[in-house]
């Protein structure tokens, strides 16, 4: 049996038998620009101001919009929490507020910022949902409204919010 009839076999079973590629875990200091995928057109980076400590989507990464820049630090099984890495001084970690469905950068992640925890739900190899671990109960998923260029939390995923499944790109 030659190599490629081989691989081609193999690549077969995976596809029958529902296997999908397995999705690259985040890793501390993994760098990264998150591109929301939801179905509108419009603005799509995750970017953080943190001269003002607020959140919005871009229409482009990194060059004038060092808020798209992302560090990665695990913390916990799946759970990670996001460093902006803006240029300007201010609040750098993405915060997830459920009592009022807002997002925006805190000034550090210690116990009275719980919503800058983050789960990963690994969807594909490059592509994850960010529910927020916060303290308060309230809606959960980190979600782009592409048209608006504004980011909240939403009360699920999928359906009317497409906007909570996100690209992940390794720099």
């Amino acid at each position: 049996m030659s190599r490629k009839f081989a691989h081609t076999i193999l690549a077969a079973a995976f596809i029958l038998c529902g296997f999908s590629a397995q999705a690259q875990k985040l890793a501390t200091g993994d760098v990264v620009f998150l591109k929301c995928l939801g179905a509108a057109e419009g603005n799509r980076w995750l970017d953080g101001n943190t001269h003002n400590g607020s959140t919005a989507l871009q229409k482009d990464k990194g060059h004038e919009f060092s808020g798209t820049k992302w560090e990665v630090f695990v913390v916990g099984d799946d759970e990670i929490t996001l460093k902006c890495l803006g240029d300007d001084p201010g609040n750098r970690w993405l915060d997830g507020r459920t009592g009022n469905r807002t997002v925006g950068l805190a000034p550090n992640t210690g116990d009275a910022f719980s919503g800058t925890k983050w789960k990963v739900h690994y969807v594909k190899a490059d592509q994850i949902t960010l529910e927020c671990m916060g303290k308060i109960p309230g809606n959960r998923w980190l979600d782009g409204n592409t048209t608006a260029k504004t980011t909240g939390l939403a009360p699920s995923t999928g359906g009317n919010f497409s906007g909570t499944l996100w690209e992940v790109i390794k720099l």
